[in-house]
């Protein structure tokens, strides 16, 4: 995978996060405190400017109820 997949990668399944976030009302700060992670890492999440270690990902959708997320743009 090169860097430029990577980063498309990285903001598909940051899109994905801070749509289900939006659908459910919950505000930047809300998942930040509600997951012990910083409002700094949960925007750059959601923007894909930086990878998400595996524990935050999993935090964030446990938090979310987010059974899945569609990671079919790493395979490309």
């Amino acid at each position: 995978m090169t860097p430029t997949q990577l980063k498309s990668a990285l903001k598909s399944i940051g899109a994905q996060i801070k749509q289900k976030r939006e659908s459910l009302g919950i505000s930047q700060p809300q998942l930040a405190k509600a997951t012990d992670i910083t409002k700094v890492t949960i925007i750059s999440i959601e923007k894909g400017h930086r990878p998400a270690t595996l524990d935050n990902i999993v935090k964030v959708c446990k938090y979310l109820g987010i059974d899945s997320i569609n990671f079919e743009e790493l395979k490309k």
